[in-house]
This record gives structure tokens, sequence and C-alpha cells, in this order.
């Protein structure tokens, strides 16, 4: 049993969906994925243990301020409450994480209906 810890990693430039390990970063596809996950051992690789998001700092994870005065609003992503900058006009999500998840997965989203209608004229 290799101990990898599969994961979606989004899409590759031809639109099929990448799974990588989330101790490692070892793509299912390669053929060390075969092998026993580096991370386990700790001797060959020096790698980081995964984390997961809600365990940065919660500055880290919300945009900085100066704020709005006006009540809170939800996330659309996360459903978290918060306050709008100062300088934007317009947020929609609660920090920078959350927007940058969206924006990727809308992104893997494009490249997956390009590719199926790429699939549909063949």
């Amino acid at each position: 049993m290799t101990e990898h810890i599969w994961v979606a990693g989004g899409m590759s430039e031809v639109g099929e969906r990448l799974i990588s390990c989330s101790r490692c970063g070892m793509r299912r596809h390669w053929l060390g994925a075969r092998d026993a996950c580096p991370w386990l051992s700790g001797e060959r690789y020096r790698v980081h243990e995964p984390r997961e998001t809600r365990e940065v700092t919660d500055g880290a994870l919300r945009w900085s301020g100066p704020y709005r005065r006006e009540e809170l609003r939800p996330c659309r992503r996360c459903s978290a409450l918060f306050r709008r900058p100062v300088a934007m006009n317009t947020a929609h999500f609660c920090g920078p994480t959350c927007a940058r998840q969206q924006k990727l997965e809308r992104i893997s989203a494009r490249v997956a209906a390009h590719a199926e209608r790429q699939r549909a004229r063949s």
C-alpha cells in the first residue's frame, strides 16, 4: 500500500482531471505513484505536512482593513460573515483564499466545458 492521500488537483492543459497526493504532491499517473509516499519516510525528501486552510491565522484568510461601516455579509463560497474593506467596491468572498479557490473552480469548469465541446466536434 502506498499510503498516498489522493485529492483532485485541477485540470491539465488538455482538459483532463489531475489527481495528486496531498502530502508529497505526486501525480497519480506518474511512475513514482506506485511506490510508498516519500512523506512517510521523511528521509529522501523534505516535504511539509499538509494543513487545513482554517489552521492558518485568521488574519491571513481575511481581507486587510480598514473596513466599511456596514452590516456583515456572507461569503459566496464558505458562508462566513465578513465586512468589506474600504478599498473594495464589490467583494463577494471573505478573503483572498476563497476568492482564489472560486477563480480556480471557475477556470476548471471552463476548461472542462471547452474540452467537452472539442470532443463533441470529433
